[in-house]
């Protein structure tokens, strides 16, 4: 009779254990996110409107003096950018009318720069950038784009 009492008390105790995590796994509001360790790319485009033919290149530089280019710096700021100074934090690529920047980060604000061929300034400016998640990654900070810069050409 001994037997029989204790296999109904071991039942009862898994019965209520899992009564007791159901009950929990309600006041947690689902299913945890579990996110990628990956670091994801962040694109912004620019686009140059009027004559690009003689555009050289587009920087971006962030608030603390990043920028895109060989070496990854302003030549006015001495601070590395947030990678260090072998790491370029953005890189770019286009020509003429269309630039793409890559970023691990989503700056807020970024100042774009169209060089033409003998280094001087075509157009430049200030903007803060507005961002959209690329796919189902809001909680993860995953792949972003960022709403298209438009700048006239001088």
């Amino acid at each position: 009779m001994s037997n029989r009492i204790d296999h109904s008390r071991k039942g009862l105790t898994v019965l209520v254990g899992v009564f007791v995590v159901i009950l929990l796994s309600g006041c947690t509001g689902g299913a945890a996110t579990v996110c990628s360790a990956v670091g994801y790319i962040r694109t912004l485009t620019v686009e140059l409107t009027g004559d690009a033919t003689q555009i050289q290149d587009v920087r971006l530089c962030d608030r603390d003096g990043a920028c895109s280019g060989l070496d990854g710096l302003d030549p006015t700021v001495s601070s590395p950018g947030p990678l260090g100074d072998d790491i370029p934090p953005y890189t770019a690529s286009g020509s003429a009318n269309s630039w793409s920047f890559t970023m691990p980060n989503q700056p807020e604000e970024v100042t774009i720069t169209a060089y033409y061929a003998d280094g001087t300034i075509a157009a430049e400016a200030t903007t803060d950038v507005v961002w959209e998640d690329v796919g189902d990654t809001t909680n993860c900070k995953g792949p972003a784009k960022a709403t298209p810069v438009i700048m006239p050409l001088n």
